[in-house]
């Protein structure tokens, strides 16, 4: 059973393949920034995710012989596209939200990975469908499960492209691209290739002078592909979007791909071959789309079907057309739309939000710093877990990374970097957070580190500002118990420890974490944060907090020493605020 605390949480993306990272990358950056999550992929797909714009999350088998037995962490939305990809990953979080998005065209087969097959696809809590044709078949097998025609995502820009032109110039040979299946003939017949009926004429087709012949294959073929073609002289081109740009006439037996060709304007032709029956199908290739070219059945068949498409490249344009149409939906805008119903969907789950601007006749809100992307991105996770406790609550940004939808105030006052320091110990905070008092735009403000969970009700945090001044969680240990371990670097930290224990008479008493602080509009108030920042520059160190400690004695402000619970570094302590401290997690570092 899935808890709607589950949907309340960022929407992960999980590709262990790299066309499913085409797929969902476009539907993915579509997302606000407040609802998405993290992309998961295998390892071996970061920089792949990466020249699509993602930072993805790589994730490594622990088997040799299983390298795709991968899954996610973490139990809110997870969006795949792949029916390996939700099984896995279902089995692993049995109680994560799935929301299941077809890749392709639709292409079906009598089995489970495809539309209308059964199996584990019901543990889907939502289908997103490429046309109207896999949504009735998705619709047929698992009526009780929602679904909505989304278009195709990876096609949005492939739409837009501008082919090399046909006829070509003269004197310029044209474009040939051949291409096939990975073999699935486990799954059915039709979803094995064609190749071992068709590759006894590769050799003519590659020195034939009538144009140039390169050669592509689905991702799961293509490193056994890439090889045959290389010992036959043909350019191998694995970019489908490169395929597209530089092929006059494309050649296929089984795959979307030879329907995104027809995106382009420009001949397609079919390869047959004698293991795919001519049976009743729903599977789009087989056979109720295969007007869009000639199709092939024997390999002296194909260089005359390659020729005819030379000489008229118009023969079945209206075919191709009308496939478009049917198979292809909100072109030019299917990611946009895929995000909108995930997103429609997603908060359709969650709590029920209590709105809250006020408390008596006090404005209340969140202040968050967000220097660099990491820390924004950390920022836009724990504004979600607001949500997930059921609270919506004002929330303001002071940085240099603005987030969608909240309000941002730029920071104008001295890098809080010191480019001088160590990796890791570079972020000096005591320029900033003594800062925030004038900043916040609230009258009663709970300050919170980026790194941080919402796990419990914050409001009496902002209750108890009705009669103390601030409020500030403790620590676990005592100052004196601190910035011991050796050769960790601190040395001047330990200094400071040593002459703040001085200064407050003791070493006895708990240290006060700067990660959680709740505090209200007030003289005193406004006073004690213009001394933290006097007291940082004695020392001028990545730790604000002892001097925090030495304001607050100096100035006498009402103070209430929050529990640990309410600013936890460990999630089974946390009651109200679990707190990701010390492990660096959202930590930015520059050069000089």
């Amino acid at each position: 059973m899935i808890n709607r605390l589950n949907w309340a949480k960022p929407i992960d993306f999980f590709a262990r393949r790299i066309h499913y990272v085409d797929h969902m990358a476009p539907v993915y950056m579509a997302l606000s920034e407040e609802m998405r999550g993290e992309f998961y992929v295998h390892s071996s797909l970061v920089d792949y995710a990466k020249s699509k714009g993602i930072q993805a999350i790589g994730l490594s088998s622990m088997s040799a012989n299983a390298p795709l037995t991968i899954a996610p962490d973490g139990d809110g939305p997870l969006v795949t596209c792949a029916y390996g990809d939700l099984v896995i990953a279902w089995h692993k979080q049995p109680h994560r939200p799935m929301i299941f998005m077809e890749h392709g065209v639709g292409i079906t087969f009598n089995h489970p990975g495809y539309a209308g097959g059964r199996g584990s696809r019901d543990v889907a809590s939502l289908f997103l469908d490429p046309n109207e044709h896999t949504r009735q078949l998705n619709a047929k097998a698992y009526p009780n499960i929602p679904g909505e025609v989304i278009g195709t995502p990876k096609m949005d820009a492939l739409f837009n492209l501008t082919p090399s032109p046909f006829p070509k110039a003269e004197g310029e040979k044209l474009v040939v691209a051949i291409s096939f299946h990975w073999d699935g003939k486990m799954v059915a017949p039709e979803a094995g290739n064609a190749f071992e009926h068709y590759k006894t004429i590769l050799p003519a087709l590659a020195v034939c002078e009538d144009f140039t012949l390169i050669g592509h294959a689905h991702p799961r073929n293509a490193d056994v592909m890439q090889k045959v073609y290389a010992n036959l002289g043909i350019e191998f081109v694995s970019d489908f979007e490169e395929v597209m740009k530089r092929a006059d006439i494309y050649v296929n037996d089984c795959s979307s791909t030879m329907y995104e060709f027809c995106a382009t304007g420009k001949p397609v032709i079919i390869l047959n071959a004698p293991q795919f029956r001519h049976l009743p199908t729903e599977g789009i290739r087989f056979w109720e789309y295969t007007d869009i070219g000639p199709q092939v059945n024997e390999p002296e068949e194909l260089l005359p079907a390659i020729q005819k498409m030379m000489t008229d490249p118009g023969a079945y344009e209206l075919e191709r057309g009308n496939a478009i149409n049917d198979l292809y939906p909100y072109r030019g805008h299917a990611a946009e739309r895929a995000a909108q119903m995930i997103e429609g969907f997603v908060k359709s789950k969650m709590p029920v939000c209590e709105h809250i601007e006020t408390m008596g006749d006090h404005s209340v809100g969140i202040i968050y710093m967000a220097f660099g992307q990491k820390a924004a991105d950390a920022v836009r996770k724990s504004m979600i877990s607001l949500k997930t406790i059921g609270l919506d609550i004002p929330v303001c940004v002071v940085g240099d990374t603005a987030i969608q939808g909240v309000q941002f105030i730029e920071w104008k006052g001295e890098s809080p970097y010191d480019a001088s320091q160590p990796p890791n110990f570079q972020f000096r905070a005591g320029r900033v957070k003594p800062k925030l008092f004038d900043l916040s735009p609230f009258d009663y403000t709970l300050y919170v580190d980026a790194d941080t969970e919402f796990v419990g009700d914050i409001r009496p945090g902002f209750a108890l500002l009705d009669s103390v001044d601030i409020a500030v969680a403790e620590e676990i240990k005592t100052i004196g118990q601190l910035y011991n371990q050796p050769r960790a670097g601190w040395e001047i930290n330990i200094q400071e420890r040593d002459a703040t224990i001085v200064e407050m008479g003791g070493a006895d008493f708990k240290f006060l974490n700067s990660g959680v602080i709740f505090f209200r509009k007030s003289e005193i108030v406004k006073a004690t944060f213009e001394e933290w920042h006097r007291q940082w520059l004695v020392w001028q160190q990545w730790d604000e907090q002892m001097a925090l400690m030495r304001a607050i004695k100096k100035t006498a402000i009402i103070i209430r020493r929050l529990g640990v619970d309410w600013n936890a570094p460990h999630r089974e302590q946390a009651r109200v605020i679990f707190h990701n401290y010390g492990r660096g997690v959202v930590r930015s570092n520059v050069t000089a």
